[in-house]
């Protein structure tokens, strides 16, 4: 049915990059560049700074932009899909980031500075969700989804900028998973889920602008 369908996509969406980001780094870098990968997913002993920016910038812009709109319009209360937003968080990031952390964001440093790189690599993780974000996401928007996905491009690519930044600073692959986890996980549990369409671009613009 539909629904086994989008959960194959959904999978593959998660999967890829993981698996594209293990293959290549094979085909590269070999048996060397896998043990890197692997010292860079093992690095966690880094300063606390570090974890506090992964882990809360993300959900604290949600609340500093979503409790003032509750205040005029009750629609925007906060959500409450905690364990929701962690497991996905968690799932997505764990497998992304192995790919474009991983292998893709060193490879685009080599020829790119890190502001380049962020951008490049940005834009391409909106497109890697483009298929599965037209399923879901198509019959909501309608007419208004242009600017939904137009939004998400600017908001993936602030939101990498600021995953590169982190994991320049740490050389963590972890950090770096944490951060996704904590951008994806952060609107899954604390978006509002009773918005109209209008609603709904309204708020991801302001979390967007916000990011940048």
């Amino acid at each position: 049915g539909l629904s086994g369908q989008i959960l194959v996509v959904w999978l593959i969406m998660l999967a890829g990059p993981s698996i594209a980001g293990l293959l290549m780094t094979s085909l590269v870098d070999g048996k060397k560049g896998l043990k890197q990968l692997l010292a860079r997913f093992l690095t966690w002993r880094v300063a606390f700074k570090w974890y506090a920016a992964a882990l809360f910038i993300f959900p604290a812009l949600l609340v500093l932009i979503l409790y003032p709109l509750s205040l005029f319009s009750p629609a925007y209360s906060l959500g409450s899909a905690i364990a929701l937003g962690l497991f996905a968080g968690l799932i997505g990031a764990s497998l992304e980031e192995l790919g474009w952390t991983g292998f893709a964001l060193p490879k685009l440093q080599l020829k790119y500075n890190p502001l380049a790189a962020g951008i490049i690599l940005g834009i391409v993780h909106t497109l890697w969700h483009l298929l599965a974000d037209l399923w879901g996401a198509l019959v909501t928007y309608q007419g208004y989804y242009l600017l939904h996905f137009f939004l998400m491009i600017l908001a993936f690519t602030a939101f990498r900028l600021i995953a590169v930044w982190i994991y320049n600073q740490t050389q963590s692959l972890w950090l770096a998973q944490l951060t996704h986890a904590s951008f994806t996980g952060s609107q899954l549990a604390l978006s509002p889920t009773a918005l109209s369409v209008e609603q709904m671009i309204i708020w991801y613009a302001l979390f967007t602008a916000a990011l940048w």
